[in-house]
């Protein structure tokens, strides 16, 4: 009966979970990217749409998790694991294979190492270390990494503080948060180069998990007060507008960005996030909702995987940073609509089938005291459990 009845409501209708100004974000921080590595003189901290990418990351994975927690009783994280395979590894997986092919027909050194390391998601280490040397040519993909070890362990910490700790869930969210802060201030503080620094996940958790503390926060419900605050334009405004400022800022040589600014651009990230929610028809919100903008976005995984061999082919000593910009762009959007349709989209759509059908993962607005995480009783979570 127990199993009849939880399989009955597995197969209720899902919801579509889409919010087109996610994508908005997503095409800001690609944007940001694809800039200062074709000129960096000009947008020195457009490196920092990375940790726009791991502040959103943080909280659309962190709330899918809540919401299967709250609705059934459980996570499984098979199915999770599965998700993130299907929606990561086949693009990643082409990308590599040709990459790599094209790096044995130049008889680059570390081909095979390379490729090694983008699937075995290492990179970041290998870059921080530079095990292969200064010149990689899939060296961009530590960022990957650092999302895909997140992927495998902030899951299993979630859960366990959900069934043994649900209390201090977003107290140990921002303890970790401080932790990874401090430590990369103490590896500062003992003169470790800021390459090392750069690439550890020690530094990029707190963007990841300040995505999380968001998700944590919103899920819960808002208070009227605050949701009214995060719904204000001016708002969204302001923090759109210091983004953009910081891309501008040279954060390379700046020990405080990497101290505890990461944590605030996240935290940033996450005000324009809510706020896509909060308030769908703010002009912020239309903005990033705009189909160019979404469709940038949508394929911004693509464009991040692509965009850095496309530099190298479109690189040349005469070419304007204009220039050279916009032939890698349309190279790589040419690629990227390939990877789209390809190899992408049907994956996803086997990807569905992994989805818990029944979860409203739609993004609603919060309401005060919406009851979120009100957590089953203790008959609802035992049928849960059972599967």
């Amino acid at each position: 009966m127990i199993r009849q009845s939880y399989d009955s409501h597995m197969e209720k209708t899902k919801v579509p979970a889409r919010v087109a100004a996610f994508d908005g974000l997503r095409a800001i921080a690609i944007s940001a990217v694809l800039i200062t590595h074709v000129d960096p003189d000009n947008l020195p901290g457009g490196q920092l749409g990375v940790d726009l990418f791991f502040a959103l990351s943080g909280y659309l994975i962190t709330s899918l998790l809540l919401k299967e927690y709250d609705h059934f009783g459980r996570v499984s994280l098979k199915d999770f694991y599965i998700r993130r395979i299907l929606r990561l590894a086949p693009a990643l997986m082409v990308f590599a294979v040709v990459v790599t092919g094209i790096a044995l027909a130049r008889n680059e050194p570390h081909a095979w190492g390379e490729f090694f390391a983008v699937i075995t998601y290492t990179m970041n280490f290998v870059a921080a270390f530079k095990l292969l040397g200064d010149s990689m040519s899939m060296g961009h993909t530590w960022s990957l990494a650092v999302e895909e070890q997140f992927y495998l362990l902030w899951p299993l910490l979630l859960i366990l503080l959900l069934g043994r700790a649900r209390g201090w869930l977003m107290g140990a969210t921002l303890a970790l948060v401080g932790a990874g802060l401090l430590s990369t201030f103490a590896l500062q503080v003992m003169g470790v180069d800021t390459w090392i620094i750069y690439f550890l996940p020690t530094t990029r958790v707190a963007p990841l998990l300040v995505g999380a503390a968001g998700a944590i926060a919103h899920w819960r419900g808002l208070p009227s007060w605050s949701a009214r605050l995060v719904a204000s334009p001016w708002i969204a405004v302001t923090a759109l507008g210091l983004i953009t400022a910081w891309f501008f800022r040279n954060t390379w040589a700046d020990a405080w960005t990497w101290r505890a600014g990461v944590a605030v651009f996240a935290a940033l990230t996450v005000l324009l996030i809510v706020h896509a929610i909060e308030a769908p028809r703010s002009l912020v919100t239309r903005i990033l909702s705009l189909p160019p903008v979404t469709w940038l976005g949508r394929r911004s995984y693509a464009f991040y995987l692509w965009h850095a061999p496309v530099l190298w082919m479109t690189a040349g000593p005469t070419k304007s940073p204009w220039m050279h910009f916009m032939a890698t762009f349309a190279m790589t959007a040419a690629i990227a609509e390939l990877s789209w349709r390809l190899v992408e989209a049907p994956a996803l759509k086997l990807k569905t089938r992994f989805e818990r059908a029944g979860l409203p993962l739609r993004a609603e607005p919060s309401e005060p005291h919406a009851g979120a995480l009100d957590w089953p009783s203790a008959k609802q979570g035992s049928a849960a459990q059972v599967r």
